[in-house]
């Protein structure tokens, strides 16, 4: 057996030196009941959750502003079109994604 001195040297002990615990909780029974309404809400949210469709929308086409007067990443052209690195961009995202963009 190892002997411990604690508090210091003014007393031994044999064996594991006993502690008090720190962190005692004690729960009544109005926290148990409040803890088990809770618990329950969670539990019928997450079941309410589970049984709800997961489709998201499908898109055909998108309109994307831009303001078309930062050159060279966005402007209007004398056509009144849109033109520059911007706007090329979002044409060949909307070409490879296959979706109709209005600009």
């Amino acid at each position: 057996m190892q002997t411990c001195l604690y508090m210091s040297g003014t007393r031994q002990a044999k064996g594991p030196v006993q502690t008090k615990r720190r962190f005692d909780v004690k729960v009544n029974k109005a926290s148990r009941t409040m803890l088990s309404k809770v618990l329950m809400g969670a539990v019928l949210g997450a079941v309410a959750l589970a049984g709800a469709p997961a489709q998201a929308k499908e898109w055909k086409s998108v309109t994307i502003a831009l303001e078309g007067g930062y050159a060279p990443w966005n402007l209007t052209l004398p056509g009144g079109k849109l033109g520059g690195f911007e706007p090329e961009l979002v044409a060949n995202l909307c070409e490879r994604i296959k979706l109709q963009c209005n600009l």
